[in-house]
């Protein structure tokens, strides 16, 4: 470092001082001889005018110093001070730039240039940063990386950047898989074809194990390859204990906290159903994403852990149990299967299963589940017990399975694998105009705008024109370039299935969660300013009168809505009966028909047309009550999608949208005869 601050104040100092600086040393070693020697041919300007830097390396006892020059024909060359001596520059030196750049990135970080200094600004072909995160053998070194950075080194480590191939790891030789476990995912691949499309939703409190068990099922069936699972359990370097969980939390910020925060989906199949599975974060503060969730499915898995104070934590007032179950129920999932998990840490007690599957249905019913549509099975997710096969473990002997009815016959469950395979073949509504919530929307190079969500009622398929909420000008024409369910194209798709259409004429910030896509010529959908329901109070410790201002979740949209009137107060038992018109308020257990106003503009159907976009989820920090939507009035937009503010379309709800245009079109849409 000596000589590189000598090298920065050389044109500065005195040359004549340098000289007699190193002139005035007594008994001069070998190094200074060299030195003084170059020194002394430095006031003709022959040495260090072509000089990068210098530095120290030991052989074994030995200290020698070197200094690296850049000749005028741009040839590097190595000067060993020690002996006099000097060489090219070979390719094993790979390490001089290392240490050249060391010394060199703090004079270049203040200089007044746009860019890296990593990287010299530009300069080198290389960012020296990620050269030693590459050598780095601890790993340590990514966490200083940005995300510029990252993704070179990520294009390093597999081998896509020409520029780092000398630093990159070796190519690891191919592994072959197996014959027997390669013909079983050759099978479990093609066993998604021609079978019936089933959405099952992953739902749970926090902590239960929901993604840890989604994972391992997938595992079992062979639905990813096992080497991902070896390399998440080598990641997680202490117990491995989410190497399971890693296959649904794929954000970063997932796998830091060790929690589900976004919806989650995997292709898989059973010997009956194509099933989407949905894995639903748990942690109350996600719980729009796990309305999202519950909205895109047909049946539920409720995983429930048998762990002490986990299970009482779930069902207590306010627990994430029972109010996930409610909002999956108001979502229009009417077949559950409770998986009672973490069996293995009470020992599989028969009791302990016993009491929760009892709890959890009597909850269960209480809301409206018929019993004959609720499922009970002892699991471990960790374990894999019983989740494709009956349990060996001698203390889960007791277990030998559970009658079920299906539609034809009555089978006995085992295990999660025949539970999901006795589930009710749900029916689909493709006579219905065409309907497709948005649930997320993404820019892709070279593809461009691509919207993803669940085909709700209807028919899409390529070529079609669409629209955005309502009808759009001549200039604003959308249409289907192209259709994909899980990375495979599709000519046509029908209702219930979960797919990425591509949008021309459309751009990514133009839209926004809760938007729906639908035929501008068969029945379009459009906005509303407000609505008529139905709703039944579950909890609330309170009066409620005109002016309450619940959230409202209704398919994939979340929006405030303002209570205008309480129209009439039902009977508990009989809901079609009138016992008060014009109602002052309402309470608990209550039964009313309400006017809404909802704050922002929101896409809704009546529930007697299209279900999935006429019942809702009412929540004040916890779940008020559950509804269904009996009437709507409309307003048309005359371009709902330039409308959109590009601010808007972040975050999580489908709320802050644009400007609510002119001209109200109201429309009744009543299944009460009102």
């Amino acid at each position: 470092k000596m000589f590189f601050v000598w090298y920065a104040i050389a044109k500065t100092y005195p040359i004549s001082g340098l000289c007699d600086c190193f002139a005035a040393f007594r008994q001069p070693t070998q190094f200074e001889e060299n030195l003084l020697k170059q020194t002394q041919i430095l006031k003709n300007g022959d040495l260090f005018k072509d000089t990068l830097f210098s530095y120290v390396t030991r052989n074994g006892s030995e200290i020698e110093f070197w200094c690296l020059d850049c000749t005028p024909q741009n040839s590097l060359l190595l000067n060993n001070l020690s002996t006099g001596t000097s060489r090219p520059v070979m390719p094993s030196d790979s390490d001089i730039l290392l240490k050249f750049w060391e010394l060199l990135r703090e004079a270049l970080s203040v200089w007044p240039m746009r860019g890296r200094s990593s990287n010299g600004f530009g300069i080198f072909k290389v960012d020296y940063d990620v050269v030693r995160a590459l050598k780095d053998p601890s790993g340590m070194l990514i966490d200083g990386l940005n995300q510029g950075q990252l993704s070179e080194f990520n294009a390093a480590r597999e081998w896509r950047n020409k520029e780092y191939q000398q630093f990159a790891p070796p190519k690891p030789a191919a592994v072959e898989l197996p014959k027997d476990l390669l013909v079983y995912k050759q099978k479990s691949s093609a066993t998604t074809e021609n079978k019936p499309k089933l959405g099952l939703v992953i739902i749970g409190n926090v902590d239960a194990g929901k993604s840890t068990t989604t994972g391992h099922l997938i595992t079992q069936l062979g639905f990813i390859d096992p080497h991902v699972i070896k390399a998440y359990e080598k990641d997680n370097r202490l117990t491995g204990q989410y190497k399971f969980a890693w296959v649904m939390d794929k954000l970063k910020r997932e796998r830091e906290l060790g929690l589900t925060i976004e919806v989650g989906f995997w292709n898989i199949a059973s010997s009956r159903y194509d099933i989407s599975l949905i894995d639903s974060p748990g942690h109350r503060n996600f719980v729009k994403n796990m309305g999202v969730g519950a909205s895109l499915a047909d049946a539920a898995i409720l995983v429930v852990s048998a762990a002490p104070q986990e299970f009482e934590s779930g069902i207590l007032k306010g627990g994430m149990t029972r109010e996930e179950s409610l909002i999956a129920y108001a979502c229009g999932v009417r077949q559950f299967i409770v998986a009672v998990n973490k069996m293995d840490i009470v020992e599989f007690k028969q009791e302990r299963f016993k009491e929760i599957s009892y709890e959890i249905t009597e909850i269960l019913k209480r809301y409206g589940v018929p019993a004959d549509r609720i499922c009970a099975i002892p699991i471990s997710g960790f374990c894999g017990d019983n989740l494709t096969t009956l349990s060996t473990d001698p203390r889960l002997s007791w277990w030998t399975g559970i009658p079920y009815k299906t539609e034809t016959s009555t089978v006995v469950v085992t295990t999660l694998l025949t539970a999901i395979d006795a589930i009710t073949t749900p029916v689909r509504a493709t006579n219905l105009p065409l309907r497709i919530p948005i649930q997320n929307m993404h820019k892709i190079t070279g593809v461009g705008t691509v919207a993803i969500g669940r085909v709700a009622s209807g028919i899409v398929r390529t070529g079609d024109t669409v629209q955005i909420d309502v009808s759009c000008p001549e200039n604003a024409k959308i249409t289907i370039g192209s259709i994909e369910e899980y990375y495979t194209g599709k000519r046509e798709v029908c209702a219930g299935e979960l797919i990425a259409v591509q949008l021309k004429g459309v751009r990514r910030d133009q839209l926004a969660r809760g938007m729906v896509i639908s035929h501008p010529h068969n029945k379009p959908a459009s906005q509303v300013v407000r609505f008529t329901a139905q709703v039944m109070i579950i909890q609330h410790p309170g009066q409620l009168k005109a002016g309450y201002t619940p959230q409202f979740m209704c398919h994939t949209t979340t929006f405030a809505g303002r209570w205008l009137k309480i129209l009439q107060k039902l009977d508990k038992k009989n809901p079609t009966k009138v016992i008060e018109e014009n109602a002052s308020c309402i309470r608990a257990g209550d039964i009313a028909v309400i006017e809404v106003e909802p704050l922002i503009p929101v896409v809704l159907e009546s529930f007697t047309e299209f279900p999935p976009l006429g019942r809702f989820v009412m929540r004040d920090n916890l779940v008020v009550g559950v509804g269904r939507i009996i009437s709507v009035e409309r307003k048309l937009l005359k371009n709902p999608v330039a409308n959109v503010k590009k601010s808007d379309t972040t975050g999580e709800g489908g709320g802050g949208r644009g400007g609510r245009g002119g001209g109200i079109d109201r429309e009744c849409h009543d299944g009460r005869g009102r």
